[in-house]
């Protein structure tokens, strides 16, 4: 976890604050609802994927590096002071939040980057990133283009040539060595980053190793760096790489600009100023706000003010806040602790917040593992409707072993999790929510290490209950629809906007799919395939395939399509998996392979395949019949959501889980 991002960000700032006398510890996700923190004054959470519960007895600040359509007002709100690393959402959150907040970039660790050039890395044109597994636009540009691509970064194989992967990983600590010695440095961002103006630190570190750097059209880049270089339509990659070449030694002296203006004002000491500026401006107000009424500041707070002018925030706390309120503190850890270790499962019922780790397969939203936002859309109801906090810990990297030891409720979403060798807390109580390969579960001794079975369908639900102990089968809780569909404005409803006739999203490892043998690809319509492609031979789709996506694009992708041919696998079936839930919310008609219960789901409202005859008369049928397709596709948009959501999902989760804990 620490080769992540936000770690070197935490540790730069922090040591940049130790360098002006404080103290300061940086907790991974597993850590964060341990008693470890018990004595910090001030915690910053760095806000990107996920949430954290702001604990009463600190001062709590966010930072939101990144993904910021997935905080809320409410989780703004929670904290004590909210940081933006984003002039533009700052503007735009700060007049809707009621908590104080301000603009706090990203920024450059400068005893970590700074030019140092070495032969034996250097590269004409250098891209420094993960895939994600994702063919990020950028680098499919140069590669088009017969760039002199070098890529550093994971997950590429499969996505492009082997030979334009220069590294799978390079050292934080020597990043600058990539960038220092590269012609030109490729630069972009996500989407989501771009249109909410958030700036990556890729691009603070790479300037302040003199790097030339090309960046993607974020429009916030040249309101921060007005000389940055900047590609767009009307500069595109291979001409603004031609204009460099053939001025080379101006855009030199440009770096060395640009290099000045971070180091001026974008450094990881830079920001720690500001931070302790914001604190003690931040307490000031707090000091000097009165009572209703009151006319009169206090001695304490008199004294606080003395300190302050003298000594600073952080000295403050030394003197005066551990004394003073030592008694309040304890008092607030005693009761938010008290729960954490005491040895008893019921808890859950008194309303408190209950922390549910989900063990996963991956994590983060690059994925492109289903139980990962199976769980994530569960536990992101649970926590918001019901005060449970999720966790989501990965199989790879392997983070299972992390589990807090305050942990109330693990759920395992894999069926090959050997439960019984994972370190479990002793209290801790231990739910299979089976949503693929149930048979391999039941037959696996793992299953009675359990002390509760979900399932996803009642189909498996009466099988696991002819084959397991009663106690032990909990009962239903099916896949749904997440929230984040509800996030989108509108829905697509004008089907000329729907330019993608036939649409399968799903990865495809092998001949043996059935969609794969039942779809004949004709010229009569266009065909989207979105996915990985896991095959050494000649595929017949793989002219048709547009590569990975993240679950993010999903919603744009399927309300472009007219048609989504769904495939339930031998893994999975009779289980209605998250996409056939998702194409139907977004108002595309679905055609599907024979998987039990999902005409009864949307009341008949998508039509069975069960042959290559078969699917391609209702191809050609609904693509011909625009208003029978349409209206059997608004009447099962609106089943799923009504009826289908990951809230409702939630509420019967807490409902089962509640009763069997009782």
């Amino acid at each position: 976890m620490n080769t992540w991002g936000d770690y070197y960000l935490a540790e730069s700032l922090g040591e940049a604050l130790k360098r002006k006398g404080h103290e300061y510890s940086i907790q991974v996700m597993t850590q964060w609802y341990t008693d470890q923190d018990r004595d910090a004054n001030v915690v910053i959470h760095i806000r990107g994927l996920t949430a954290y519960i702001p604990k009463p007895n600190h001062f709590n600040i966010m930072w939101n590096i990144s993904h910021p359509a997935n905080v809320m007002i409410e989780e703004y709100n929670s904290y004590d002071l909210v940081l933006i690393a984003s002039l533009l959402h700052h503007d735009k959150i700060s007049a809707l939040i009621e908590k104080p907040s301000d603009s706090f970039l990203q920024f450059t660790d400068a005893n970590r980057f700074f030019p140092e050039y070495d032969n034996l890395h250097k590269s004409q044109i250098l891209f420094v990133g993960n895939s994600r597994k994702v063919y990020r636009t950028i680098v499919k540009e140069a590669i088009d283009n017969s760039i002199p691509l070098s890529v550093v970064g994971e997950n590429w194989s499969g996505i492009i040539d082997k030979k334009y992967i220069k590294s799978k990983w390079f050292s934080n600590n020597s990043l600058r060595l990539l960038y220092s010695s590269c012609n030109i440095l490729l630069n972009d961002h996500w989407d989501d980053m771009k249109e909410y103006g958030f700036v990556n630190n890729r691009l603070f570190d790479a300037l302040a190793c003199r790097a030339i750097v090309i960046n993607d059209n974020n429009p916030e880049i040249l309101k921060i760096f007005p000389n940055a270089i900047i590609m767009d339509e009307y500069n595109p990659l291979v001409a603004t790489i031609n204009k460099i070449n053939s001025s080379y030694e101006s855009y030199c002296q440009n770096a060395i600009t640009l290099q000045n203006e971070v180091l001026k004002h974008h450094t990881a000491d830079i920001r720690a100023e500001q931070l302790l500026n914001l604190l003690e401006s931040q307490f000031h107000i707090k000091k000097n706000h009165k009572m209703k009424g009151s006319t009169k500041v206090g001695i304490s707070n008199k004294i606080r003010d003395m300190i302050i002018r003298k000594r600073g925030f952080g000295k403050l706390y030394k003197i005066l806040n551990k004394p003073y309120k030592m008694v309040k503190k304890r008092m607030f850890q005693f009761a938010y602790y008290k729960s954490k270790v005491m040895p008893n499962k019921v808890t859950i019922l008194k309303g408190e917040h209950r922390l549910i780790c989900f063990l996963v397969s991956e994590n983060g939203n690059q994925t492109t593992c289903g139980d990962f936002f199976s769980a994530k859309a569960l536990g992101d109801e649970l926590q918001k409707n019901y005060n449970y906090i999720p966790m989501y810990l990965s199989r790879n990297p392997y983070q299972w072993n992390d589990i807090p030891k305050n942990t109330d409720i693990v759920v395992s979403m894999l069926h090959d999790t050997d439960i019984g060798h994972v370190n479990v807390p002793k209290n801790s109580i231990k739910i299979a929510w089976m949503r693929s390969y149930v048979d391999q579960w039941i037959q696996s001794p793992q299953i009675y290490n359990y002390d509760g079975v979900i399932t996803t369908s009642n189909y498996w639900d009466s099988i696991i209950r002819s084959n397991l102990p009663s106690d032990l089968c909990w009962g239903i809780v099916p896949l749904g629809l997440s929230n984040d569909f509800f996030l989108h404005k509108g829905r697509t409803t004008n089907d000329e906007s729907r330019d993608i006739d036939v649409c399968f999203i799903g990865n495809i490892s092998n001949y043996n799919r059935q969609v794969v043998r039942d779809l004949v690809l004709l010229d009569a319509f266009n065909f989207h395939f979105y996915g990985t492609l896991n095959t050494q031979f000649h595929h017949p789709w793989r002219k048709y395939h547009r590569g990975p996506i993240q679950h993010s694009d999903v919603y744009n992708i399927y309300s472009r399509s007219k048609l989504v041919i769904e495939d339930t696998t031998g893994m999975t079936y009779n289980t209605i998996n998250l996409r056939t839930y998702e194409a139907a919310a977004c108002g595309a008609f679905i055609i599907a392979n024979d998987t039990p219960g999902l005409k009864e789901l949307l009341d008949g409202n998508v039509d069975i395949y069960h042959d290559s005859d078969e699917l391609m008369e209702k191809i050609s049928f609904y693509l011909g019949h625009l208003e029978t397709r349409k209206l059997l596709a608004d009447r099962a948009q609106n089943i799923v959501r009504r009826n289908h959501t990951f809230r409702q999902r939630a509420e019967l989760f807490h409902k089962i889980v509640s009763s069997k804990m009782k």
